[in-house]
């Protein structure tokens, strides 16, 4: 009996050893969640704010501070909401228990520069209302606020000579194998124009694909022919980081290997002619170079 018990004991401390060896946790890497909310506003005349409604708001994670570990560890993670009828935001993003730098941006847009007169609100002139950023450190389990104002720009005379409209541009994104196409769904592209035609600087649209892979971006533009204007613009998309697909032929479906790894960045799609009313489709990005993670 004395053997059997000393039998048992022993075969429970190899189990305990094993199951020590098994698990390996790295604390930094173990992810989780917490929620960035905050109010957007916008500047009145002469001095104070309001909250303005459909702005979105963008937050970006280094995937290498998501992952410290991880040598492969490439580009970055987005989340995103459109503020409310109270200018309010709230997003979840993912993070860890040593914190990431979560870069809080806004869209910008075309509104009006609106003043108190009389103890009333007035609707003011057109103006051009650009982008904020803020940065702030995000641990697991702790939510953060960061509030946003954005400052007014009137559009001037001069920019209100130039007509203005409005161009498409449409695309797919997939893993390209063997001839086939693996659509992504909630990928990030992004699109720059050469010249925005309310402050005459480059614009830079972000956008995700749908559930079919698809892209879409509405831009504002100039009519064809406008002097210095050339509205030129470029679409890409980014590193990141997935088990391979490859493409069985042999049972007509995608299969997930057991290999995690990296999709290089397909080329730079470089456009002409963004003008008002032109619709370019068929710009896709195909992703089709995998580096095993060693």
């Amino acid at each position: 009996m004395k053997k059997l018990i000393f039998l048992f004991s022993v075969a429970i401390t190899m189990i305990a050893c094993n199951k020590e060896k098994e698990v390996n946790f790295t604390p930094s890497d173990i992810l989780g969640e917490a929620t960035i909310t905050g109010i957007v506003t916008k500047q009145i005349l002469p001095s104070g704010k309001i909250p303005v409604e459909g702005v979105k708001v963008i937050v970006t994670v280094k995937k290498s501070e998501l992952y410290p570990n991880s040598k492969s560890a490439i580009g970055v993670e987005t989340f995103e909401d459109v503020t409310n009828a109270e200018g309010e935001y709230s997003i979840t993003i993912k993070t860890n228990a040593e914190g990431v730098s979560a870069f809080v941006s806004t869209s910008g847009f075309i509104g009006t520069l609106d003043a108190y007169s009389g103890g009333e609100l007035t609707v003011g002139e057109r103006a051009l209302f650009t982008s904020q950023t803020d940065t702030i450190t995000v641990k697991t389990g702790v939510n953060e606020v960061s509030d946003i104002s954005i400052t007014g720009t009137q559009i001037g005379a001069a920019s209100d000579a130039v007509s203005i409209g409005k161009a498409t541009v449409r695309g797919y994104v997939y893993i390209l194998d063997k001839g086939e196409k693996d659509y992504l769904s909630n990928h990030t592209v992004v699109l720059t124009l050469d010249k925005d035609p309310f402050t005459n600087a480059e614009k830079v649209y972000t956008t995700k694909t749908d559930a079919k892979g698809a892209y879409v971006f509405t831009i504002e533009t100039v009519e064809s022919g406008t002097k210095d204007y050339e509205q030129k613009a470029t679409v890409k998309a980014y590193d990141f980081e997935a088990r391979q697909r490859i493409y069985d032929s042999g049972d007509d479906k995608w299969k997930t290997e057991d290999k995690d790894g990296v999709y290089s960045a397909p080329a730079t799609i470089n456009l002409t002619a963004v003008y008002n009313n032109s619709i370019q489709v068929g710009k896709d990005i195909a992703y089709s170079t995998f580096t095993p993670i060693n």
